[in-house]
């Protein structure tokens, strides 16, 4: 009788971590950052403070995926959010959304300069290649950024603000980093 619910409360504890965590890199996953996010925009509501969503996409990793395979694929995105969780500020959220998607909340915004700094510092890591398998693989980041409450109030468009942003990158190049401004939403 002990045994079954030990193992019980086992399922539970294990199914609750794949609900919320990426198996693959064990970051929080959509869903986690989803009710972290939520949570975040309710207190610094509270407060009147700000912070910054980033929306993170690794450049052309569909080649990587479809020369090197899958497995290899795996692998760098794993490299990828061990690099980036050294790199990130303690208290900050990295988060794998899916694919080769990550989105970081950034609790200490002070001002853009400041911010683009720190997110700068995490573009600059991908210009060290990634040894995988004894293959040296070279790829770059894309970074789309929306700051509450300025551009928005509402988590969902905090969400599609950063997104925007980061589309914007990609349309101008790859490797970048982009603050969502009411141009980016005239414009398109």
């Amino acid at each position: 009788e002990m045994s079954a619910s030990l193992v019980g409360s086992e399922m539970c504890i294990r199914d609750r971590y794949m609900a919320n965590y990426d198996d693959l890199t064990g970051l929080p996953n959509r869903k986690m950052f989803m009710d972290k996010l939520t949570l975040i925009s309710k207190a610094y509501k509270k407060n009147k403070s700000e912070f910054a969503v980033v929306f993170i996409d690794i450049d052309n990793f569909k080649e990587i995926n479809d020369t090197m395979g899958h497995y290899i694929g795996d692998l760098c995105l794993c490299e990828v959010s061990k690099r980036l969780i050294r790199l990130i500020n303690k208290n900050d959220v990295l988060a794998r959304l899916g694919g080769d998607e990550f989105a970081l909340i950034v609790h200490k915004y002070q001002d853009k300069k400041t911010l683009f700094n720190y997110i700068e510092k995490l573009r600059k890591s991908f210009e060290k290649s990634f040894l995988i398998e004894k293959c040296e693989l070279r790829s770059s980041a894309s970074f789309g950024i929306s700051i509450f409450p300025q551009d928005a109030e509402d988590v969902i468009e905090l969400i599609r603000l950063a997104d925007k942003a980061l589309y914007v990158v990609k349309e101008q190049g790859k490797n970048g980093i982009q603050f969502f401004s009411n141009d980016i939403e005239a414009s398109s």
